[in-house]
């Protein structure tokens, strides 16, 4: 169900791209607007679809002793998680344009530091690449902490 959401609220997102004229030098924007867009529209499409599931609802584990845990969750847990599953995508999604996109900053100084040969090159593209991992590892464990 919630897939189904999905697409309903990608077929609405993919409407709003007719709305405006894509050009060469503003599809970046659109294609930004459109993950935000498409992130809303999925926030609205996957909430009647919450309803459908128990109010709440059990998970069975194991705790670190060894004994045996219930967790109750009721369903508003659920959109949560799911909440932060989109809303984290979408975050990683706009970290990963400003760290590859050459209309940013970590791009052009990375291009700037080739003119000072292969080693700084080497060096500035390692620093950047480990850079661009920190805020989806931050949204990753966010979101899997809140799903625990």
């Amino acid at each position: 169900m919630i897939t189904g959401a999905g697409i309903l609220a990608s077929f609405f997102s993919v409407l709003f791209v007719h709305l405006v004229r894509v050009t060469q030098e503003n599809v970046q924007t659109v294609l930004k607007l459109q993950i935000g867009i498409s992130t809303v529209l999925m926030t609205l499409t996957v909430l009647p679809v919450i309803f459908v599931l128990p109010t709440s609802f059990e998970f069975k584990g194991v705790s670190d002793s060894g004994k045996d845990t219930v967790k109750s969750v009721n369903q508003w847990y659920a959109y949560g998680c799911i909440l932060f599953g989109l809303y984290s995508g979408m975050v990683i999604g706009f970290t990963t344009e400003y760290y590859t996109s050459n209309a940013y900053g970590p791009t052009l100084y990375l291009a700037e530091s080739c003119k000072n040969g292969p080693a700084p090159n080497i060096i500035q593209g390692l620093a950047l690449g480990y850079n661009s991992c920190i805020v989806p590892i931050l949204c990753l464990t966010a979101t899997i902490g809140f799903a625990f």
